[in-house]
């Protein structure tokens, strides 16, 4: 087993023994029709923290079956499980959050596809979001975009300079706010019944500032970057602080999530200022 780049990667311990484990038990299984492993977001950008998820995109060979592909599955959420990258859901609440999680992306540590979705940019099946959310809000051609440009691969090929990254248009960055805006909503109404909430909000909160950022600059930048870009375009720099302060340590925040549906359509605002005015 031969992983590249990952012993330069500033990385918390636990990511750095889960990958390994798993990358090894995929190749005993899988053998050359394991293609390529590939590691993005926080991890990458190295501002990941303790409940940080370890966003790792597995891509197999176009001839892997539907019930192979659904065994992988299960082969990695058992080491999720053991290193703590997830929980399993008891009780109805948190497993209709589980089921909003796989339909979104939200707090998914891994994504199984096949070499020719991976390269085509079939949004759905590389990262195993729900295809009408796909359709109709997510704004894929931006996460596509955003994942790619700054992804590092730790295993096998590397597919993403075969990968196409897609124009995007204004369409992208509308969805974008629609999707965030939907989902900060959705946590507004969830607080009574689940710690969670504030995740969620501080989760449309960053993925509004990545869809945005990358919108005008093509770019997924480090965390300091990506904050002064948007405190130089007067987003609250207290409910910055507050998102910092949350990321270090968690707790309930329900005056930060009645403030992020605002706050996220300031931070596309902010963009589609500098672009068209």
């Amino acid at each position: 087993m031969q992983l590249k780049n990952l012993d330069t990667l500033n990385i918390p311990r636990k990511a750095n023994a889960y990958i390994r484990s798993v990358v090894q038990i995929l190749e005993k299984y899988l053998g050359d029709r394991l293609l390529s492993v590939i590691i993005f977001g926080s991890i990458v950008k190295g501002y990941a923290t303790k409940v940080s998820d370890a966003d790792i995109l597995f891509i197999v060979s176009d001839d892997c079956t539907k019930k192979e592909i659904k065994y992988i599955h299960r082969l990695i959420m058992a080491y999720e499980v053991k290193y703590n990258y997830l929980v399993p859901p008891k009780g109805i609440i948190s497993t209709i959050l589980y089921c909003v999680d796989k339909s979104t992306g939200m707090f998914i540590s891994h994504f199984v596809t096949r070499k020719k979705d991976f390269l085509k940019g079939d949004f759905a099946k590389t990262f195993q979001v729900n295809k009408l959310m796909a359709t109709v809000l997510a704004p894929n051609e931006i996460v596509y975009g955003s994942v790619l440009c700054r992804a590092k691969v730790l295993y096998g090929k590397n597919l993403v300079k075969e990968a196409t990254f897609p124009n995007v248009s204004m369409i992208q960055l509308l969805k974008s706010i629609l999707m965030n805006v939907v989902t900060s909503i959705f946590a507004l109404f969830i607080y009574p019944v689940t710690k969670r909430a504030t995740l969620y909000e501080m989760e449309t909160a960053k993925w509004s500032l990545l869809a945005a950022y990358y919108y005008v600059n093509h770019d997924s930048p480090p965390l300091p970057v990506l904050l002064k870009f948007f405190l130089d375009r007067n987003i609250s720099s207290k409910y910055v602080k507050t998102w910092i302060a949350l990321r270090t340590k968690y707790q309930q925040d329900y005056k930060f999530g009645l403030l992020t549906p605002l706050n996220i359509l300031k931070i596309h605002m902010a963009v589609l200022k500098q672009r068209y005015f």
